[in-house]
């Protein structure tokens, strides 16, 4: 017993040793994986922000394309994407999948939240879809890139180990943004309909521009000297950019999302109200005025267009429209595929069975009717019920952080209604979907943090 002692002491000792070693990797590994994944959602940004425009701006479709519409002919490869252009997302990917890993983060995943079961569901339809789809390979290349982003970002939240270093580095993305759009401004002329910055169409610059400005009024509020003066550029800046570009959408949200944003801000930490009711009220309130209206005479949706905005159509929206709302009427439940229908080329339903703008459309210039037409009424359930449970939870987090809860507000209102001219939610690579993403993710974080 005596001679075998000393032996078992050192085993003992040595298992020990090797243990204290493993959980010194194991933290070192952690606090790594946690400073990454702050760091994360400011590499995405700046990458669709930054290096994406600079390296491979220009669109998919030529100017001549988007001028002439039907008359000019559509590239072969029309719809599709060059791999260097997607590389960067696996990437990414695989970081924050080893972030969450190295945190742990993943047990804390939220699977019962109701916007993330949505939001889940969501992805795995949009990957099935290619069963149903006119365009299976495109289809599932883009479902699975919406799944890769989402994942992504979602991820890369619950593993960070501080909103305020991933604040910070989305801030620097948007001081590069900022400049980089000032120097385009002072050194290249705007085009025929407007400036378009560093960026290959003015409707993005107009909502970039609008994001800048919510980010620079978020940062002005605290932080020190030097960070505030940043943002004082920002938001003198975001203006400037908004009048250049000619987006007259951008500029009338621009200044709208803040104001909604504070009223709901108030109503969430004063009065207790979610601004999911306040917004289905207000939405509900709306159709049911348009509704009586039109039914009584009083106008149609094109001549209340013209009498608001000024334009009837809304510069060929209402065609796409109406031509969309024929192929929902085609498969309602389940629709066409995700992203099987604008800008599929000569072989798409639009190119054979209508003319104009509509047969080089990149997408039908409204998220909600995309929704119908890519996944029908089970996608576009799922859709509503995910804004549901992300107003809900910036609604929770603003009673948590009232600076973060207004910039989460303000950045959904400006979505939510850009979203009715553009296209942006579940949306694949559309850097607006990953700003509700991401603010969505830090909404849930937070206000399950502080329960």
């Amino acid at each position: 017993m005596n001679t075998r002692s000393p032996t078992l002491l050192a085993r003992l000792e040595r298992h020990a040793a090797v243990r204290q070693v493993s959980v010194a990797l194991q933290d070192s590994l952690a606090r790594l994986g946690g400073q990454l994944g702050s760091l994360i959602p400011a590499m995405m940004l700046g990458y669709v922000l930054i290096v994406w425009p600079l390296a491979f701006g220009g669109g998919e479709y030529s100017p001549l394309e988007l001028q002439m519409g039907w008359m000019a002919p559509l590239p072969a490869d029309a719809g599709e994407r060059s791999p260097l252009k997607m590389i960067a997302y696996p990437l990414l990917f695989m970081l924050a999948l080893v972030c969450s890993l190295s945190t742990g983060s993943y047990r804390r995943l939220p699977i019962d939240n109701l916007g993330m079961a949505a939001a889940a569901v969501i992805l795995v339809l949009a990957v099935a879809s290619a069963a149903w789809s006119l365009f299976p390979k495109l289809t599932l290349m883009r479902g699975v890139l919406l799944c890769i982003i989402t994942t992504t970002l979602i991820l890369a939240v619950y593993s960070a180990h501080s909103f305020h270093v991933m604040m910070r580095a989305l801030l620097v993305v948007m001081i590069a943004v900022t400049v980089l759009n000032l120097i385009s401004v002072l050194t290249q002329p705007a085009g025929p309909i407007g400036h378009t910055g560093i960026f290959p169409q003015k409707n993005v610059f107009g909502w970039v521009s609008g994001v800048l400005l919510f980010v620079g009024l978020y940062h002005v509020t605290f932080g020190g000297l030097l960070q505030r003066c940043i943002a004082v550029m920002m938001i003198a800046a975001a203006p400037l950019f908004l009048v250049l570009s000619q987006s007259k959408t951008s500029l009338g949200l621009a200044i709208l999302a803040p104001t909604i944003g504070l009223v709901l801000l108030y109503a969430a930490r004063r009065m207790r109200l979610s601004p999911a009711l306040l917004v289905a009220v207000g939405v509900g309130l709306a159709t049911l005025i348009f509704f009586i209206g039109a039914g009584s005479g009083a106008w149609t949706f094109k001549s209340l267009n013209a009498s608001l905005l000024g334009d009837a159509t809304l510069t060929g929206r209402t065609d796409l429209w109406e031509f969309a709302t024929r192929l929902i009427d085609r498969q309602p439940w389940l629709g066409h595929g995700y992203e099987a229908i604008w800008g599929t080329g000569y072989d798409g339903i639009p190119y054979r069975e209508t003319l104009g703008f509509a047969r080089v459309s990149p997408t039908g210039h409204n998220g909600y009717i995309d929704m119908l037409l890519h996944l029908g009424l089970l996608g576009f359930a799922l859709k509503t019920a995910f804004l549901i449970a992300a107003l809900s939870a910036a609604g929770r987090l603003a009673q948590v952080d009232g600076r973060l809860g207004w910039l989460t507000l303000t950045i959904f209102a400006f979505i939510l209604m850009h979203n009715n001219l553009e296209s942006d939610i579940f949306i694949s690579s559309n850097p607006l979907w990953m700003l509700m993403v991401l603010f969505f993710a830090v909404a849930i974080r937070s206000s399950s943090a502080a329960r």
